[in-house]
Parts: C-alpha cells; sequence; structure tokens
C-alpha cells in the first residue's frame, strides 16, 4: 500500500476529515495573520534604510546612517551543495574579525567574487546589509525588505490551499455517511489543495531567476508564475471529476 492510498484512506476516515479540516483552518489562519501583521508597515525599515545618509563618521556603527567600509573575500561559494544552506560569503575586517555573509540569491555581484577580492561594505544598525564591487552592489540576507510583499506571497501560498482543504473536509464530513469512500470529487478537491499548496511553494524559486529591483516586484513575478499553474490545475481537477462521475 502507497502513501497515496494510506492518506486517501486517513482523509475518507471523520478523524482524518476533521485533522485536515483543521489544517485548512490553520493555513487560512496563518494567511490572514500574516497580511494584518505586515500590510500596515510592513514597508517602514526598508524605507528607514533607503533613506539613510552616509555615517560622519565610522563611529556611527549602530546608528540609522549608513557606515561603508572595505572588506577582503576568503571564502565564497555562490551556490551551496544541496541548497542547505543560501549562497554565502566570508568576510574579513582590515582589524582580522571575520563575517559569514548570507544572499537571497547569487548575483549580481556575490557570483563575481574569488577569495581575495576586495569590496565595499554597508553597515547599517550594527548589520552588514549591503556589498559593493566592479561598480554594482547587492543586498545581502539582513538587509531589510518589504514584508509586505513577502506577507503577499505567503498568504498566495497559504490562502487558497487552506481554503480548498477546508471545503474538502467539510465536505467529507457531511457526506461521509452517505459515501464510504471519497468521492471522484472530493478526491479532487484534496489532490487541488496540495497541488496549490506545492505549487504556491516552489514559484518564488523560478521567480528568482526572473530581473527584479524589489521584493514587490518579485511577489509579482511569483503570482505570474503561480496564478497560471493554479488555473491549470483547477481545470484539471474539474475534467477528472467530470470524467469519473460520467462513468
Amino acid at each position: 500500500m502507497d502513501g497515496i492510498e494510506l492518506l486517501g484512506r486517513f482523509a475518507r476516515s471523520t478523524v482524518g476529515a476533521v485533522f485536515f479540516l483543521l489544517i485548512g483552518l490553520g493555513m487560512m489562519a496563518g494567511a490572514v495573520a500574516a497580511l494584518v501583521a505586515e500590510l500596515p508597515d510592513g514597508y517602514h525599515d526598508l524605507r528607514v534604510y533607503e533613506s539613510a545618509s552616509l555615517c560622519p563618521t565610522g563611529s556611527a556603527e549602530l546608528a540609522d546612517c549608513r557606515w561603508t567600509k572595505p572588506f577582503t573575500v576568503t571564502d565564497v561559494d555562490p551556490n551551496p551543495p544541496g541548497r542547505s544552506e543560501p549562497p554565502y560569503t566570508v568576510l574579513k575586517e582590515a582589524d582580522g574579525d571575520t563575517y559569514k555573509v548570507t544572499y537571497g540569491d547569487p548575483g549580481p555581484v556575490l557570483i563575481t567574487l574569488e577569495p581575495g577580492d576586495r569590496l565595499k561594505g554597508t553597515i547599517w544598525r550594527g548589520r552588514l546589509t549591503e556589498i559593493s564591487a566592479g561598480g554594482a552592489s547587492q543586498r545581502t540576507s539582513d538587509a531589510p525588505a518589504d514584508m509586505r510583499a513577502r506577507g503577499g506571497v505567503l498568504a498566495m501560498i497559504l490562502l487558497p490551499s487552506g481554503l480548498v482543504l477546508t471545503i474538502a473536509s467539510a465536505w467529507r464530513l457531511l457526506r461521509r455517511r452517505a459515501s464510504p469512500g471519497l468521492t471522484p470529487g472530493q478526491r479532487a478537491t484534496f489532490s487541488l489543495s496540495l497541488g496549490l499548496l506545492m505549487t504556491g511553494l516552489l514559484s518564488p524559486i523560478p521567480a528568482t531567476w526572473l530581473p527584479y529591483d524589489s521584493e514587490a516586484q518579485h511577489a509579482v513575478l511569483t503570482a505570474v508564475i503561480w496564478l497560471p499553474i493554479a488555473a491549470l490545475l483547477i481545470i484539471v481537477a474539474r475534467v477528472y471529476t467530470v470524467r469519473k462521475q460520467a462513468r
């Protein structure tokens, strides 16, 4: 008996339907929480960072101004094996202190670096937020981001799949006595929920391969990739249900 069959048996039981109903409700609650938490002021830190002036002296390391200082690259890996960790560099200051800095993607600066290269690093509120070399710059994982966009992507991933899973689970609970097994529509709806979740989780990855200048643009690209796939999944689920019911 494979995992899909076991999952199907669990889903058609009362305990399984309640379990998936709670998961679906939790996913929707998480999506709403992300929107409520980030939409009002999720752009504040990024706005402060982008408007910050250069620090008059290096002593202002923890201030809201931006301080630029030289670093030497001692190690760099733009594409760690297995992607178990993000791209990173190890940077060394003139006084010998070293910092391991991670990045959301390998370009445009990280992929050009080799051990021994010199670059400029930007410090803001005690965090290394940006590196620059060869006339190009790249923000690190510690740079402030547009959390409104990230909250929107998270809601896009969780809300549709959570809603569909909730509908499928409630449908199963209401019809469990009339139909001992999953109906074609219920099976298709459960599968659609999983498909929407998986494509939602994967869609931000190819969006990083396309050119974008901000978190908001990346969120839009993610939606552009996800929406046609989601529409196709809905069509496939509908066609499957109609054909199974016609037999």
